[in-house]
């Protein structure tokens, strides 16, 4: 049976997020194409490096091995951020000022960092590796959504594609970004954003936005801010507007340590359909609306 919202509040901080997340792993692998690319730069600049000779024809090599995939996880490009010109930056210029750019750039990376790389093998794959594995973070916000179809289906619940699915469906749920089927709350000074998920449990509908968050700052402010707007739109019955947020970041505001604690928490006594809720919190409701 379905609780008070402010039950699902404490549920969630009596059952704190895990400091490392399961879920959150991302196992991601350098593939042959990559590092076909990335020995290809290699040889080019050990070449160059070696002669000393900054010819165009080796310019234009490496202009073109440059917006290969693969690129990005050199320590070529890593250096070129020293310069303040980053890859991506670096490959939308004009044709002759890459090469232009790339002749200072080159010459300096074989005065002072040729010597430090001049070791490894055109075939190591132990940087580039490194470097996928520090980028992984961006993959975070896909793995917190596969966290959740996943809670959604070990307790029966089928993933359906369209509105019309869902509407002949009991127990399912669309992921909204992947789906024709569009919805949106505001977050404030006028602008809208569509959330993550929309779930059918019987007779109650759930529009969820998920957040994960690991660390304090600004654009985590901004998201809490969006996860307050979500909650603070009027629900009429059976239907529920739900903040999800996990990270190791979300046990402060749920023990009430973040300055917008209180305020979610008087959202929800204004608006008793919502639910802010982590992970404890969210299986619960689940479980309840299911019994």
């Amino acid at each position: 049976m379905l609780k008070n919202n402010i039950h699902y509040w404490n549920i969630s901080a009596e059952n704190p997020e895990p400091i490392v997340d399961d879920d959150y792993f991302v196992d991601l692998k350098i593939n042959s194409s990559q590092m076909e690319t990335i020995r290809k730069i290699r040889e080019t600049i050990r070449r160059v490096c070696q002669t000393r000779v900054f010819d165009e024809v080796s310019l234009k090599l490496l202009v073109s091995f440059l917006e290969l995939d693969g690129a990005q996880y050199t320590e070529f490009t890593a250096y070129m951020n020293a310069f303040d010109v980053s890859l991506s930056v670096f490959n939308r210029w004009e044709y002759r000022q890459k090469l232009d750019a790339l002749k200072k750039i080159l010459k300096k990376y074989c005065e002072s960092r040729f010597y430090v790389y001049a070791a490894i093998q055109v075939d190591d794959a132990a940087i580039p590796q490194a470097m996928l594995d520090k980028g992984a973070s961006r993959a975070k916000s896909v793995s917190g959504k596969v966290k959740i179809k996943k809670i959604l289906e070990d307790y029966g619940l089928i993933e359906v594609k369209s509105l019309e699915g869902f509407s002949k469906g009991d127990r399912c749920f669309i992921d909204l970004d992947r789906s024709a089927a569009k919805l949106s709350f505001s977050v404030g000074s006028g602008l809208e954003k569509n959330p993550d998920f929309q779930i059918k449990i019987n007779d109650h509908v759930l529009i969820v936005e998920a957040k994960h968050l690991k660390e304090s700052g600004g654009a985590q402010d901004k998201q809490l801010s969006e996860l307050c707007a979500l909650i603070a739109n009027k629900a009429q019955a059976g239907l529920h507007f739900v903040a999800f947020l996990d990270g190791v970041y979300a046990n402060r505001f749920f023990i009430k340590e973040h300055k917008y604690s209180e305020d979610a928490l008087e959202i929800l006594r204004r608006n008793p359909n919502n639910f802010f809720v982590n992970t404890a919190g969210f299986k619960r409701l689940v479980e309840d609306l299911l019994s």
